[in-house]
């Protein structure tokens, strides 16, 4: 079987996480993503476009050195991102460092890429300009999930959800767009579930899904000109937050994709390996 060529974006964060009056230092960001191509049965060739700092290289590498790094990645400051884990609540992120965009062009020719998995871990990883222009030139599959872009920086760099400026325009530039049920709420002040799935189809989308935790994953895609709906229930249910599920989620999602072509089995599969991974 030939592997695919996925080129993975997205910003390296170490997460502190405050859980009741525990605190541990872990490894965050594009690293849950990356954890969930290598855990993949579908062996593809992952470059990954990251940035991260000498001090900190540390927390990465055991699974960083199982892919193709791209050069340059050392910078001066990272994101520190504070999580604040609650029960009953979705949780708080404050943020030490507001990165810079990654710049793209450490990729080297996109077109060399069979599909980009763009994860918009810091909301800063690529801005609108440049994923434009990504779309506009790139003859492959770009998944992107939505993730810190819904969040806004407010007082003390606390990221706050807030309806995200050309949400629409964002989400048009992808074949496949994933967001959870907050999430979805910040890509427009105007429209509601199922208007903004079926403009996402009319801009060219492929398939549009929606995480919800314990409940699993739901998705739209097209069928023979029709918009179908699916849901789908994970075989193992955790009752606690999992930090880098929906991560894990999405890389899972294009590796089967890119085997089999096939939206349901891939939503499917990426479901039961984030259930798995939720409950370790």
């Amino acid at each position: 079987m030939s592997k695919n060529k996925i080129l993975v974006i997205g910003h390296s964060v170490l997460d502190k996480i405050h859980s009741g009056d525990k605190t541990e230092t872990k490894p965050g960001g594009i690293f849950f993503s990356t954890l969930g191509f290598i855990a993949s049965e579908f062996k593809n060739e992952i470059y990954l476009l990251t940035s991260l700092t000498k001090e900190n290289e540390k927390f990465f590498r055991s699974i960083y050195s199982q892919i193709n790094l791209l050069p340059n990645y050392l910078t001066d400051k990272m994101p520190i991102n504070h999580l604040y884990i609650y029960a009953n609540k979705e949780r708080d992120e404050v943020y030490e460092y507001i990165p810079e965009p990654l710049d793209i062009g450490r990729a080297g020719d996109l077109n060399t890429y069979d599909a980009i998995y763009l994860n918009m871990i810091s909301g800063f990883d690529v801005t609108l300009e440049t994923l434009t222009e990504i779309r506009k030139n790139y003859n492959g599959v770009i998944y992107i999930d939505i993730h810190t872009l819904s969040r806004g920086v407010f007082k003390n760099n606390k990221r706050i959800f807030r309806t995200i400026p050309d949400g629409m325009k964002w989400i048009s530039n992808g074949d496949f767009v994933q967001v959870n049920n907050t999430e979805l709420k910040m890509l427009s002040d105007e429209l509601g579930e199922s208007d903004i799935v079926r403009e996402f189809f009319k801009s060219g989308g492929k398939g549009f899904i929606i995480t919800e935790s314990k409940n699993g994953a739901k998705g739209y895609f097209e069928k023979e000109g029709e918009i179908e709906f699916a849901q789908i229930r994970p075989p193992k249910v955790s009752e606690k937050e999992c930090v880098g599920c929906g991560d894990y989620f999405g890389a899972s999602f294009l590796s089967e994709y890119m085997h089999s072509g096939d939206f349901l089995s891939a939503l499917n599969y990426a479901t039961l390996k984030s259930s798995q991974f939720s409950a370790k």
